[in-house]
């Protein structure tokens, strides 16, 4: 029979003593005469499970991020369970105040068009089949004309949401850059009763994603994608580049946020200690329909930084996890989370309040 003692590493035998005795000194001190004096202590003592010994429900910790200090507020002691199967235990902080009010949509608008093959020049038409704010649109055509385009380039409508399409102007967008494609004459949307005599269809237009055809949801195209999983905030909340190289497409329909060139990642510049010691975690987001047949699904992935989700800030029912801690009483101005008026909810930019991104899809 092999000695137990030779399936354990020396190693890892070690840090199972350390724990062990830093869990007997905790035990016996309240702390365990531990002196946190960096991030990593902190981390230490959370993986040791002793996190509520040193920590309360809004406490503060701050960090440096450029020349700006940060200030997050502990909203969660073990709330959240780590990706890692190696530790249990987990700190759980939400940034104090308003950082930036940087879209949640992969750029505000999708390409409603894919062309996958090179397209010649031409006039071309699709028709409306599914109201997406625009009743008088439904059972209309609606032509273009193009000029000659490479393959894998996308049609971007410029129009608002509720009004018809009519008149609306469209743009080309590299599908493989992601950059505009300046045209000589304008793309504009014309409006017919009835099928046009000439010109190549495109397809019918609805409030689904036709991945066969190429042919996004019109509301997405008018509106934006409400996938946070693909989301251009999600790809920012979790980078450390510069600007110009935060954002890459993540679909055939994506088109780069307005904040591409001039925003650097949210990790970009921040303190390397404390990156050091960010852990991912299990969080659970409503993946919203792409028809009207289909039914929103829960996608849980991990996730170093993330937006709350509508149930982890006001305690409803659903499957994106519940509320932290934060949010109800004895720490907040609620006796149980709910949708009252919370002070820990409100945030402040220029001394006002500001609205502020959840990760649940609204649909």
């Amino acid at each position: 029979m092999s000695n137990l003692l030779n399936l354990v590493s020396e190693e890892t035998f070690a840090e199972k003593m350390d724990t062990a005795n830093r869990m007997l000194a905790a035990i016996a001190s309240g702390t365990g005469g531990i002196d946190i004096k960096s991030f990593a202590d902190l981390q230490q003592i959370t993986r040791l499970g002793l996190a509520n010994k040193i920590l309360s429900i809004g406490d503060q910790i701050s960090c440096r991020r450029g020349n700006s200090e940060l200030i997050w507020d502990v909203i969660g002691i073990d709330h959240d369970t780590p990706s890692d199967p190696h530790f249990t235990h987990s700190i759980t902080l939400c940034y104090h105040s308003y950082f930036y009010n940087a879209a949640f949509n992969v750029g505000e608008r999708q390409a409603l068009f894919y062309f996958s093959q090179a397209k010649p020049a031409g006039t071309y038409y699709f028709r409306v089949t599914q109201e997406a704010g625009a009743p008088s649109d439904v059972g209309k055509y609606f032509s273009f004309d193009l000029p000659a385009v490479a393959a894998k380039t996308q049609l971007v409508l410029q129009g608002a949401f509720g009004a018809s399409l009519h008149g609306t102007a469209a743009k080309l967008y590299s599908g493989t850059t992601g950059n505009e494609i300046t045209t000589e004459q304008p793309i504009t949307l014309t409006r017919s009763e009835a099928q046009p005599e000439s010109g190549t269809f495109l397809g019918d237009v609805s409030n689904a994603v036709d991945l066969t055809n190429n042919v996004n949801s019109l509301r997405r195209a008018l509106l934006g994608s409400n996938d946070y999983n693909c989301s251009a905030i999600r790809q920012y909340l979790n980078s450390a580049a510069a600007a110009g190289s935060v954002w890459s497409s993540k679909s055939r329909f994506d088109v780069p946020p307005l904040w591409r060139s001039n925003l650097a990642g949210f990790l970009n510049g921040m303190d390397e200690d404390f990156l050091a010691v960010l852990g991912e975690v299990q969080k659970t987001t409503i993946v919203p329909p792409t028809s009207s047949g289909e039914t929103a699904q829960p996608l849980t992935t991990s996730e170093k930084v993330f937006l709350l989700s509508v149930s982890e800030v006001y305690g409803t029912t659903g499957a994106e996890g519940t509320a932290y801690p934060y949010f109800a009483a004895p720490y907040s101005d609620l006796s149980s989370p709910g949708n009252g008026a919370d002070s820990n909810r409100i945030k402040y930019s220029n001394g006002g309040k500001r609205s502020l991104w959840l990760r649940s899809p609204y649909y």
